[in-house]
């Protein structure tokens, strides 16, 4: 059995605005990577988020504007 450990995002990442891929570029969206947006945690009042309103490719992960670390 796993063990979670509870903690804020922030001891676990960095919430980012602005690093969205490209909207007018289709190939970026539709795929199975879940792309949570700060608008998606503004309008969450659960626990646990691992879904948002929009998935992106792994093109779109891919991207240029995200700079993933």
């Amino acid at each position: 059995m796993a063990i979670w450990k509870e903690c804020t995002l922030s001891e676990i990442g960095k919430i980012v605005g602005g690093a969205t891929p490209s909207t007018k570029k289709e190939e970026n969206y539709g795929g199975d990577i879940p792309w949570i947006t700060p608008k998606d945690l503004s309008n969450f009042s659960g626990r646990y988020i691992s879904r948002g309103e929009r998935n992106i490719t792994e093109k779109g992960l891919k991207s240029d504007i995200i700079p993933l670390k």
